[in-house]
């Protein structure tokens, strides 16, 4: 009879133990539910989700920030919940599955250029191009407003890309308008219409990146992020 007993107690504990998985398996996010929801944020050509307990890694190729194309974009992130769905109180989408993360992102030369000729958003300026290098960038471009009483006059700025918390900005910039060197207000006028050059504020979570880098076609962002090399997976 003991060991009928002791037989039952093991079968009912080892049940409870395949129930309990299976309860945390189906209560666990997938790859596809991150990957579904950033992939509608940010558009991308190409994506990769690799899930593996409380951590995502996100690839992916050609997506849209801010409205500006950017080639590559790589993110490390902690799930919030311990990587457990959010309860209905919770917050909803991307805000309530992700904690953080630290990211890598490479911004072309290129795609700037063709968000500025196709935007027409930036007011006063026409044909704005950047010519990027390792120790700054150049930019060329059609201005006017109200202080030139409307007339179009050539502006060429030269300055460095800045890196904080969201997004990438414009730097110890000179600007030169129709030859002439403006300074204090005038510049921060200008300056002003563009900053930031690429804003993070579209993203609801986090995004840690410590040092940025330039060289002749691109921009390169990193929070040095380790890669998940196995888990639940989700491409598009």
């Amino acid at each position: 009879m003991k060991k009928n007993t002791a037989f039952l107690f093991a079968a009912l504990a080892a049940m409870a133990m395949i129930s309990c998985a299976s309860v945390s398996a189906s209560e666990r996010v997938t790859a596809k539910e991150v990957g579904v929801q950033l992939s509608d944020l940010l558009r991308p050509e190409a994506m990769r989700v690799v899930i593996n307990d409380d951590s995502a890694w996100v690839t992916a190729t050609g997506s849209s920030l801010d409205g500006v194309r950017v080639e590559s974009m790589k993110l490390r992130a902690k799930l919030k919940n311990s990587g457990r769905k959010a309860t209905p109180t919770d917050k909803t989408g991307l805000a309530a599955l992700i904690e953080s993360s630290e990211g890598e992102l490479i911004l072309l030369e290129r795609d700037v250029n063709t968000y500025f000729k196709g935007h027409g958003g930036v007011k006063g300026f026409s044909d704005l191009t950047f010519d990027f290098a390792s120790t700054g960038f150049t930019a060329q471009s059609s201005f006017s407003a109200d202080f030139l009483n409307g007339l179009n006059v050539p502006l060429t700025a030269t300055g460095k890309l800045g890196l904080r918390s969201d997004g990438v900005y414009l730097q110890d910039t000179n600007i030169s308008l129709a030859g002439l060197i403006q300074v204090g207000s005038a510049s921060s006028f200008i300056v002003d219409r563009i900053n930031p050059l690429l804003s993070f504020k579209s993203l609801p979570f986090p995004v840690t990146f410590r040092t940025l880098t330039m060289d002749s076609d691109k921009v390169s962002l990193t929070g040095s992020p380790t890669p998940i090399l196995a888990g639940d997976v989700w491409t598009k």
